[in-house]
């Protein structure tokens, strides 16, 4: 099977986006039914996302993209980000009517009111309006799916991230063994930003 994959979020970048899919694509390696090509801003020219430097928005022709979506010929489609690559992506399987899966990774109605003020009904519509022709749109927790739910999202299904047996580990072995039981340690993404 040829998998497509288009992000508008990708290495050298760390987020949850692009740790997501690395460990998608890791664990498709090495699967000889399995071709899967990723489609991302480093193969474009680009631009600083104004209120969110570390992301690069694409900036090539629609054709051009378009031309290399039909060159892979790809059997399945995952929309991963609803930026420049995502609604290129989106309006060729429209075009082509062509299947695809999306997801839901950033809860950007919140960042965008918070930074920006717009408010987020409209950026909810524009989602709602970016997801609905997806066969299934792929939220991680119950949570954002009863808030999209709450939103007039339809199609939505949790798909969790899971853990990383091999690196966070229950039991004895622990990188503080000289602190008293039980260890707690919570995980989140926290920036500085300035404005």
């Amino acid at each position: 099977m040829r998998i497509l994959l288009v992000s508008d979020a990708w290495l050298p970048q760390v987020n949850g986006v692009v740790t997501t899919y690395q460990n998608v694509i890791g664990k498709l390696q090495g699967n000889k039914d399995v071709d899967i090509t990723v489609l991302h801003p480093s193969e474009f020219p680009t631009m600083t996302c104004p209120f969110y430097p570390e992301i690069r928005l694409t900036l090539a022709s629609w054709p051009r993209i378009w031309r290399i979506i039909d060159k892979y010929k790809p059997e399945a489609i995952h929309i991963a980000t609803e930026g420049p690559l995502g609604m290129c992506a989106r309006t060729f399987c429209m075009e082509h009517e062509i299947p695809f899966s999306s997801a839901y990774h950033t809860q950007f109605p919140h960042y965008l009111y918070k930074y920006t003020k717009v408010p987020k009904k409209i950026t909810y519509e524009y989602l709602r309006w970016f997801h609905a022709p997806s066969m299934a749109v792929m939220v991680p927790t119950q949570r954002v799916l009863e808030e999209l739910e709450a939103q007039k999202f339809e199609n939505l299904i949790i798909w969790t991230r899971g853990v990383h047996v091999d690196q966070y580990y229950p039991g004895e072995k622990t990188e503080f063994p000289d602190l008293p039981k039980p260890v707690f340690s919570i995980a989140g993404e926290w920036r500085r930003r300035k404005y």
